[in-house]
């Protein structure tokens, strides 16, 4: 089966009040009614059948004898037995379905024979795999149902009926099965096959059958079916009840809603416990708060990690302090993961929004091992985002991938690992250094202070290189005369184009704002994460160069009256003026603009050597009267989409003659039905080329 890397939603479509009680794991042995061998996710109710040819119940233990029968007529011979299994969907909305089946394994596979569909209907694992039920071995196969079941609607039968095999020689005194002269283990004179049947509520987001089950319930395997145990399915909730009731109850969690948990809720991971909570997209919200002196404060944590939890799915926590104790060693975290504690965040964004001198996301306490995991994943907390509290002899393990650990302090701060720690003995520090676990050079970023062994520095996600923390005006300006890269805190802020340094960086953390005209004249240096504002007037105006990533421009006019004065690179960024979004008017250089996000009228001057547009999208606001892409120069347009919806003049024209306009994969849409290029293209020029997915087009002279 498919093994899915991405996180998506267990369910998307959950309208209603979701409970824990809505579906839960049943007993999978027994037959002794319809309703059990099931377990669904969702707004679901389905019933597995189990019935012979006349439609009365399939009674398990039944007498297993050789077939006899001419080939091809095996169905209508004796010693034939009945098991048609279907699936009835009961409840208003269509699922997905799939069921295991259970067989006796037998040392002569041949000896056995199972018809299982062939009407196309379902899937089949290509393999099966082994399980042991009641101390005796099985193998399992799994057929998934190809499309959703309609409510209302009843499955083809996946399992039609079995039988022994005409040459097998049964020996009446012995009770021994041979078949090819060898004897037969693993059946005896019943037969007792198990079904179980999975479901989860349609959602037209999943790719097929298979990925929505697999990601609803778990990927099928000898480890993980009906039969194994410690297989958890997902509670769903809705409710700070639900929540706090299921986490109590060591159950795995997803969010069908956002939840606000009450003041000052503790919730713990109990030591051998094993927990998930699946955000689902959703935010969970938390408060500590302390209204005694200061002799009576103690720390507060939302999450005590003794055990292991795993935090994943693209959604939020959220964790603040307000009260009157706000005064040092004072610890408000999100996690405090104790000795033997694991906790693995994948996938989530996780802000400890403060209100005490000392908060954390994650807090790895004193006199014990315990472990961080973070992937794919976003920390903050204004003081310190990961916090080894250590003795300077546990082994811990901080490992960050692809993340983003955010503060304008510490992002990682290993309590007791400076050399003063160790009585400014560098070997007694290297010795206690290679206790720890430590890996965090492939995350995205990592701001703040970094602060163990020999380090107290900031650290550049495009260099690896030490960066300059700032927060006011003046520090960024005195670090950028310095030569220095920079981390710049966020707040509002002018942009101080004239202390910019050749080749500098400028990482700018969530919520910083260049406010009122600004020139970048910034001599190849680059800038990250920056919002460029001004409603008054034009934002960015004059000589351009440098590259900008992951940048806002808004305003009036968000970038206006601009020329390349050497290549400048634009990538994730997007343009959304109330009239023009881009006026670039040319200078004798390139301009790259990379998976970019246009409003407005957007222009492009002739003087420009060399356009490129690759992976942009050009929406039309209806706040401009013009709406359209002017292009003086010649442009290369790869994976560009053009959305619009007509209500105003919109267009992409050629403005100047004898110029190059290369299209490549580009869509016009009102986001319903796409249109040709060509009939949105106006050209307005002389001796132009113009080429669509690799054919010249002949667009007539428009002027």
């Amino acid at each position: 089966m498919k093994t899915l890397k991405k996180v998506v939603a267990i369910v998307l479509v959950v309208a209603l009040s979701v409970s824990a009680g809505i579906f839960g794991t049943l007993a999978y042995l027994t037959d002794e009614d319809e309703a059990v061998n099931i377990a669904v996710v969702g707004n679901v109710e389905i019933e597995q059948h189990e019935k012979d040819r006349d439609g009365n119940k399939f009674v398990q233990g039944q007498k297993l004898l050789p077939i006899v029968s001419e080939d091809g007529k095996e169905k209508d011979a004796d010693n034939y037995i009945d098991k048609i299994v279907t699936v009835e969907n009961k409840g208003d909305t269509a699922a997905y379905v799939r069921t295991f089946i259970a067989v006796p394994k037998c040392s002569e596979p041949a000896a056995m024979h199972y018809d299982m569909d062939a009407s196309g209907a379902w899937e089949w694992d290509a393999t099966t795999f082994d399980v042991t039920i009641n101390e005796e071995p099985y193998v399992v196969y799994v057929a998934t149902h190809k499309e959703a079941l309609e409510a209302g609607k009843t499955t083809v039968p996946s399992l039609e009926g079995f039988y022994m095999d005409k040459k097998v020689d049964y020996d009446h005194d012995k009770h021994v099965y041979t078949y090819n002269k060898n004897v037969v283990t693993g059946i005896d004179g019943q037969v007792e096959i198990y079904v179980a049947t999975q479901a989860v509520q349609y959602d037209a987001s999943w790719a097929d059958a298979e990925e929505a089950l697999d990601e609803a319930f778990y990927e099928p395997s000898a480890t993980a079916n009906p039969w194994t145990d410690g297989i958890k399915v997902p509670v769903l909730v809705s409710t700070t009840e639900e929540f706090i009731e299921a986490f109590e109850a060591g159950e795995d969690i997803a969010l069908v809603a956002d939840i606000e948990l009450p003041v000052n809720t503790t919730l713990t991971v109990e030591a051998g416990k094993d927990i998930t909570v699946n955000l689902n997209g959703h935010k969970l919200t938390a408060m500590s708060s302390d209204g005694v002196s200061r002799a009576a404060a103690s720390n507060k944590e939302l999450f005590l990690v003794k055990g292991r939890m795993t935090v994943e799915g693209e959604g939020e926590i959220e964790y603040s302090y307000t009260g009157t104790n706000m005064e040092w060693n004072a610890m408000t975290t999100v996690f405090d993961i104790t000795a033997g504690g694991e906790l693995n965040i994948k996938g989530a964004t996780v802000r400890n929004l403060g209100g005490t001198d000392m908060n954390f996301v994650a807090h790895l306490n004193n006199w014990g091992t315990a472990s961080l995991y973070v992937e794919d994943a976003t920390l903050y907390a204004p003081y310190c985002a990961i916090r080894v509290f250590n003795s300077g002899y546990d082994m811990n393990t901080v490992v960050a991938k692809d993340s983003s650990i955010l503060s304008s302090n510490r992002a990682l701060w290993v309590h007791n690992y400076t050399l003063a720690d160790f009585g400014n003995d560098p070997a007694k520090a290297e010795a206690a250094a290679k206790r720890l676990n430590i890996d965090i050079d492939d995350s995205n970023i990592i701001a703040g202070k970094v602060l163990y062994g020999f380090y107290d520095e900031v650290i550049d996600p495009l260099t690896s290189k030490p960066v300059t923390p700032a927060a006011t005006n003046e520090e960024l300006k005195a670090a950028l005369a310095a030569g220095e890269d920079v981390y710049l805190t966020a707040g509002e802020y002018t942009f101080p184009s004239s202390s910019v340094q050749a080749g500098a960086t400028i990482i700018c953390e969530e919520g910083t704002t260049f406010e009122g005209n600004s020139g970048l004249n910034i001599k190849g240096a680059t800038v990250v994460g920056a919002t460029f504002s001004n409603d008054s007037g034009n934002v960015i105006g004059g000589t351009i160069n440098g590259t900008f990533k992951d940048c806002t421009f808004d305003g009036s006019n968000a970038f206006r009256y601009c020329y390349a004065g050497e290549t400048v690179v634009f990538e994730n960024c997007v343009f959304s003026g109330d009239l023009y979004g881009v006026h670039f008017d040319g200078g004798d250089n390139d301009a790259v603009f990379r998976n970019c996000t246009f409003s407005g009228f957007n222009a492009f001057g002739s003087a420009i050597t060399k356009l490129t547009l690759d992976g942009c999208t050009f929406v039309a606001n209806g706040r401009s009267g013009y709406n359209g892409v002017n292009l003086w120069g010649s442009t290369d347009l790869v994976n560009c989409t053009f959305v619009f919806d007509g209500t105003t003049t919109e267009w992409v024209d050629a403005c100047s003659s004898n110029k190059v306009y290369n299209f490549t994969n580009c869509v016009v849409t009102d986001g319903t039905t796409e249109t040709p290029i060509k009939d949105v293209f106006g050209n307005y020029g002389d001796n132009n080329t113009i080429i669509i997915d690799g054919v010249t087009v002949d667009i007539p002279n428009m002027s």
